[in-house]
Order: structure tokens, then C-alpha cells, then sequence
């Protein structure tokens, strides 16, 4: 499965990042707000990118609130140039063509003509590098997280078997279609900053502010760059806390900062819903069917079982039934073409009903011998609600690479020499 994820594009509010600063403030704003490592952050970098967020979220420009935003518009640029370096670090380039494939999906997300983003910037004398900077980080941390994950991790069929059964056993239950902002915490010294800052995005909410904007700024999950959204959920796919504050929350509330674990999660509950769930009897199964011949009480019984069993266990798809049943001396397998899971003998239901596909049941004792049966397709009845195992698989790795996401950037924090000086 490819890990490759495509930047997604910016709001339009980037077309006025800022105006030129006023000429009073023109050697404050050059004034070091941070060193990162070797790099330097800027007051006017921090100034453009407040800039950034009040427009984006629709808050006033005023000396108020630039100075509250000011030191999580800070950490989110130390954060960049840290991204940044590692990419570097690690050899990951981002061209011309990434950022022109960026612009062109903000163009065409917000109907301009081509070129028309720029000249827009140029209009209200705003640097092309103020943007550019800023997708080139979010292109290149994107692919350095899915760099290192790829090298350790796959996700594997047992794991999407394992999801697939969550979300089955939990059919009919509650769903919650949820956005988050996620606000870490890597040492306890930054538990009063964080916090803080999580509560002040809460009220900019409650404001009026745009809830996707400040996600894209600054939430450090991998949602972010699509606004925080987190897709529909289910109550044990969650951190308990979470589940806690999503289930006493109304439609479209906004949370207060919930603290888990690793940071401060802000949660937007868009909706939620209950589907019924579908029948089991309705499933429909393509099936294959192995039947060694056994008589109960021949001399080889044990023996012969042990062997079915291992044969079985060999079978990894359906285009391995004829092999095995030739090898067990069976002249072939039965094809039982595609049934309902309620048209089958009883005492086989329970055999297949979680049998992934291309997966043997353990043999089955019948009246003539022993059965080994293998589900080739499965077809959830109309109304079902469950996911397909792609979509399951993209989940998990989603899941991991927005845990990688934080802890690799937590690592870059600890490890880095940083310098506020501002």
C-alpha cells in the first residue's frame, strides 16, 4: 500500500497573508523572534503568519490579538523550521512542480484562473515565498513521516481483520461524524502554554473563528490538512476521554480542551447517527468446500485429521483449494458458488460467518468426514455499513501515521537547540 499522500489545498485567505508592514515597524519586525538550530525565526515571519490566521479565521486585526496568538503562531513556525531540516536532513526535496500542483488545486478549489493566485499576492504586496514556504513544509514533512513509516511498518491482514470485527460487533450503535484540533504536550513545563492556548482557540471558536482554518495553522495531527476532519467514528475506536466528551455533546458543539495522554484535543461534532444494522443472514458468501472422506472409527482417524488441519493452514486465497484438495487425495473441490449466509447447513454458519476471504476454516466434522471450507468473496447486505478492507487499511495507517506525526516531531523538539527570544 502506498504511503504517498497528496498536499491538500490551502484556504484562499493565503491570497493576503499581509500587507507591508507599517514604515514604524519596520526594524521591530526584523528583530530575531527564535533560532532553530542554525535558522532563524523572525518577527516578521511571526507577523506574517498572524496575519495569516486572523484573516483566515475571520477575527480582527487588532494589537490584542496579535499578542495572544502570538506564541502558538511562534511554535508553529519553529515547528516548520524543524520539519524543514529533518527533510533535509533525510534527503526529501520538494520541486517546483509539488508547489505548482498545490497552487493549481487552490486555483481551481477557489474557481481562479491560472496565475490568478499570484497576482493576487502581488497585488496586496505580499512575497511569493510567504506562501511558498509554508506549502513546501507541509509537502515535505508529509513525505519524511511516510518515509519512516514505510521503512517499519505494514499494515497487515490480521489488523484489518481485528478493525473489520470492531466495527461490525458495534453496528447499530451511535456514529460521530468528528473534527479535532490536537495541541501536544512534550514536557511537563508546557502543560500551562498549551492549555492556555487550547482555550483561547476555543473561544475564537465560539467567536466566530473558522474551526478548519486553525486546524490547518495549527493542529499537529495528520488531519490537519484537511481541516481536522476525523471522518465518522465510533465510541471504542477512541481514546476514553474522548468518547466521554463526544457522548455528552449536542450537534455542532464545540469541546472544551480535553486532555489525553499526549496533548489537548479540541473537538468539533459535526453529526451523529445511528444506522441498523444489517442481518448476518443476509450475508452473501462465495464458497469453496473441501470433503475428505473419514469414517469415524478407522484406525488412521487421528492421524488423518492432524493432516487436514495442516493442509487447512496452507491455504492462503481460493486458487489454492484444487492444490490441497489433490494433495489430500480428494478428486476435487466443490464450488458452492455464492449463497446466503441463512441457506446454509446450521453448524457451518458459525464457521465462516468471520472467515476472512481467501481464509480455510479449521476442519469440521460431518457425517461422511471432514469439511474444510474457504470464503472466496463476501458481500455485506444492502444498508451495511461496513468499510471495505482498503478503506480499513487506509484507516489504520492513517491512525499510524498520525501517531508517527507527533512523536517524531516531539523527538525533533527535544533534540533541537531552540532559542526564543521573542
Amino acid at each position: 500500500m502506498t504511503l504517498a499522500m497528496k498536499p491538500v489545498a490551502l484556504l484562499l485567505a493565503l491570497i493576503v497573508l499581509l500587507l507591508a508592514p507599517s514604515p514604524g515597524r519596520g526594524q521591530e519586525v526584523l528583530r530575531i523572534a527564535a533560532v532553530v538550530n542554525d535558522e532563524v525565526v523572525s518577527l516578521l515571519d511571526v507577523h506574517a503568519r498572524s496575519r495569516l490566521l486572523l484573516l483566515t479565521i475571520n477575527q480582527p486585526e487588532t494589537p490584542d490579538a496579535y499578542r495572544q496568538i502570538f506564541p502558538q503562531v511562534l511554535r508553529s513556525l519553529i515547528d516548520e523550521r524543524l520539519q524543514m531540516q529533518e527533510a533535509k536532513q533525510k534527503g526529501i526535496e520538494v520541486t517546483e512542480s509539488d508547489v505548482d500542483s498545490v497552487v493549481a488545486d487552490i486555483e481551481g478549489t477557489n474557481r481562479m484562473a491560472s496565475g490568478g493566485l499570484f497576482r493576487a499576492l502581488e497585488q496586496n504586496q505580499v512575497p511569493r515565498d510567504t506562501m511558498v514556504s509554508q506549502i513546501r513544509a507541509r509537502i515535505a514533512w508529509q513525505r519524511t513521516v511516510a518515509r519512516r513509516l514505510r521503512l517499519t511498518y505494514q499494515v497487515t491482514a490480521d489488523q484489518i481483520d481485528e478493525a473489520l470485527a470492531q466495527i461490525k460487533e458495534n453496528q447499530g450503535k451511535p456514529e460521530y461524524l468528528v473534527a479535532e484540533i490536537f495541541l501536544g504536550i512534550d514536557t511537563p513545563d508546557g502543560e500551562t502554554e498549551v492549555r492556555t492556548s487550547a482555550e483561547r482557540m476555543v473561544g475564537e471558536i465560539k467567536q466566530g473563528a473558522d474551526f478548519a482554518a486553525l486546524a490547518r495553522q495549527f493542529s499537529e495531527s495528520a488531519t490537519a490538512a484537511s481541516g481536522g476532519d476525523l471522518g465518522w467514528l465510533q465510541i471504542p475506536q477512541l481514546d476514553p476521554m474522548i468518547g466521554e466528551a463526544l457522548e455528552g455533546m449536542q450537534i455542532g458543539a464545540i469541546s472544551a480542551p480535553v486532555r489525553t495522554i499526549t496533548g489537548y484535543h479540541i473537538l468539533w461534532l459535526r453529526e451523529r447517527r445511528t444506522l441498523s444494522a444489517p442481518s448476518p443472514a443476509d450475508v452473501r458468501l462465495s464458497l469453496r468446500r473441501i470433503l475428505v472422506p473419514l469414517a469415524p472409527n478407522a484406525p488412521d482417524a487421528e492421524a488423518k485429521k492432524e493432516e487436514v488441519q495442516q493442509a487447512a493452514q496452507s491455504i492462503k486465497s481460493c486458487d489454492d483449494v484444487p492444490r490441497v484438495a489433490s494433495a489430500l487425495g480428494v478428486a476435487g473441490a466443490t464450488d458452492l458458488g455464492t449463497l446466503r449466509m441463512a441457506d446454509l447447513a446450521a453448524q457451518l454458519q458459525p464457521v465462516v460467518a468471520d472467515l476472512a476471504v481467501g481464509k480455510a476454516s479449521q476442519p469440521v466434522p460431518v457425517d461422511n468426514g471432514l469439511v474444510i471450507m474457504v470464503v472466496c468473496q463476501r458481500t455485506e447486505p444492502a444498508g451495511s455499513t461496513l468499510p471495505d478492507r482498503d478503506q480499513v487499511a487506509q484507516r489504520i495507517l492513517s491512525d499510524k501515521l498520525d501517531g508517527e506525526s507527533r512523536k517524531y516531531l516531539r523527538d525533533l523538539r527535544q533534540a533541537a537547540y531552540i532559542d526564543i527570544r521573542a
